[in-house]
């Protein structure tokens, strides 16, 4: 059993004063005496044994317990006589109702996570929020601004003239946008710092922001996203600092880099995000941005998909699509268009394999799947890869035979055959 020090010093407190602690018999006590922590331990045992005694005996092994007490404890002895526990109950406590900056993505008041690969458009992605912050105009889907005001964006990275160009181009009031790059004569931003926290403070106090931008979570402090150490402290800060100005709080933060012969995956999930759970766990709501491979190949200039990965406020809203466009009078610059979730073109190397299957067949004719299988391990495509193609090809490619007969061969479906020896995949 543990017992708070506040109720041991109480019922020493209780004793004391020649009575026993209010809802307390004697027994239990007594049957709490060993939980206790010394020196209140001792105490409580003189107590009891006082209680025992002859009324004068009594009094004064009282008076003798209680010389015993240091000062600091006989101070905390009296502090805990005159004071009661209050514990409210959620009813009595009214908490708040959740705000939004952004209805379903962005919460005020709390940390919202961003996580993309490099290049991925993170940090346009966050610029033009602050854009859309500081106009008052809709967010990506529609939603009205629920607090316009100034942003404050954290440029870690150190690149204002990226910021300033993109802002310049987009027509964005740069007079509501405060940049704040690593003090003078100090290489980074580090918010682990109480130099550049005070910084941050006193920046939030003058111009008391809508949203503070934070890029990227990995360029703010020196001590790593690896443990909940080395991020508990940092987070502990930003939630507070977004608590008591009321803002959105958005941090840029990466995702784990896939092996090099690894694909990037279709889909994210927060267990993507590089660094320590802690990460994930103290984020409100957790945003992804990836892209969406349309065509055959990797194409870095694809539309993304953009959508919320892990939120414990609401419902989840649905994905946004979004396109990088480039701007007629400035095509380095690209103002970005949401809209509908793109389709999925099949992954690259399925895409390519189906390609050579079906140069393969047009080249050489019908087949049989082993053959096709030998030829294309040279080429890298595995067996999975290759069924797969097949799968995607099935409108073009079918079978000679039953999938298991042993003169089954693949062929293009215009190919001249037999019709009552061609078969579907969907017969095999």
């Amino acid at each position: 059993m543990l017992i708070p020090k506040t109720l041991q010093r109480r019922i020493v407190a209780a004793l004391l004063n020649g009575k026993l602690p209010p809802g307390y018999s004697q027994e239990q006590l007594e049957e709490m005496f060993h939980a206790f922590d010394e020196p209140w331990r001792s105490y409580l045992d003189a107590l009891l044994y006082a209680l025992e005694e002859p009324e004068g005996i009594q009094r004064s092994s009282f008076i003798a317990s209680f010389v015993r007490l240091t000062p600091a404890d006989r101070e905390a002895v009296h502090r805990e006589a005159e004071r009661e526990t209050y514990i409210p109950a959620l009813d009595e406590l009214e908490p708040p109702q959740i705000e939004w900056l952004w209805e379903g993505w962005i919460p005020r008041g709390m940390l919202t996570l961003l996580g993309a690969m490099p290049s991925a458009g993170k940090s346009y992605l966050a610029l033009d929020l602050a854009a859309r912050v500081i106009a008052g105009t809709a967010f990506p889907d529609g939603a009205p601004v629920r607090q316009r005001g100034p942003v404050i964006y954290v440029d870690a990275e150190n690149v204002p003239q990226l910021h300033n160009r993109r802002a310049t181009a987009w027509g964005m009031d740069r007079s509501q946008l405060y940049l704040m790059s690593p003090a003078q004569n100090r290489l980074m931003i580090d918010l682990g710092d109480e130099v550049d926290r005070e910084r941050l403070l006193e920046w939030a106090w003058v111009r008391r922001p809508a949203l503070i931008v934070v890029d990227s979570l990995s360029a703010i402090s020196v001590r790593g996203e690896n443990s909940v150490e080395d991020v508990r402290d940092l987070f502990f800060f930003l939630s507070r600092l977004a608590l008591d100005y009321g803002c959105g709080m958005l941090l840029i933060h990466h995702l784990r880099k896939p092996g090099p012969q690894l694909p990037l995956p279709k889909l994210l999930t927060f267990y993507d995000l590089r660094g320590s759970s802690h990460i994930a766990t103290m984020s409100r709501s957790i945003i992804g941005l990836h892209w969406v491979q349309t065509g055959p190949g990797q194409d870095l200039n694809a539309p993304r998909r953009m959508e919320v990965l892990k939120t414990n406020l609401c419902r989840y809203p649905g994905p946004l699509g979004v396109t990088f466009r480039s701007l007629a009078h400035d095509p380095d610059v690209a103002e970005l268009v949401y809209g509908d979730v793109p389709v999925a073109g099949p992954p690259p190397l399925q895409a390519e394999c189906a390609a050579w299957l079906l140069d393969l067949l047009t080249a050489q004719g019908a087949l049989p799947p082993a053959q096709v299988l030998a030829l294309g391990e040279p080429l890298g495509f595995r067996r999975a890869t290759i069924y797969r193609a097949r799968k995607i090809l099935e409108a073009e490619v079918a079978d000679t035979h039953n999938r298991h007969h042993p003169a089954n061969r693949w062929t293009l479906v215009d190919a001249e055959a037999e019709p009552d020896v061609m078969y579907a995949e969907s017969d095999a």
